[in-house]
């Protein structure tokens, strides 16, 4: 399974959004792209993430655990940078990770991400002040 963050984050913000339509709008894309690559997360992962109606969207029982697992995941990355950005004001060293998110897929970040992170703490230890 090769999931884009670029569908996951179009997920995310329909899912903020309440419908198809003002997603588009605040993500500069056409609602038929944004239609398009919630139907193909859904066929990647085997499930409906999404009920679709008049009053806009609404997500499923999977569609919530994915949601929030992948809420979780881009909140992680988040902290992850706001960590290493306190870390190099505290040491005066300037350490720059860089991590497109376009390019990596989510398998690779939600197993690869906690082994990073464990290994960045191990760093930050052992490295000396």
């Amino acid at each position: 399974m090769d999931l884009s963050l670029a569908k996951c984050e179009i997920l995310m913000e329909v899912v903020e959004s309440g419908s198809l339509t003002s997603a588009s709008q605040r993500l500069g894309i056409t609602q038929s792209a944004v239609s398009h690559s919630i139907s193909g997360l859904e066929e990647e992962l085997g499930y409906t993430l999404l009920t679709r109606g008049k009053n806009g969207v609404e997500l499923t029982s999977d569609g919530k655990l994915f949601s929030s697992r992948i809420e979780s995941f881009f909140l992680s990355g988040e902290q992850l940078m706001q960590d290493m950005a306190d870390y190099g004001r505290s040491y005066r060293i300037p350490l720059k990770i860089g991590i497109s998110l376009k390019k990596c897929n989510v398998s690779f970040m939600c197993f690869c991400a906690p082994i990073f992170i464990e290994l960045l703490k191990v760093f930050l230890f052992k490295t000396p002040k």
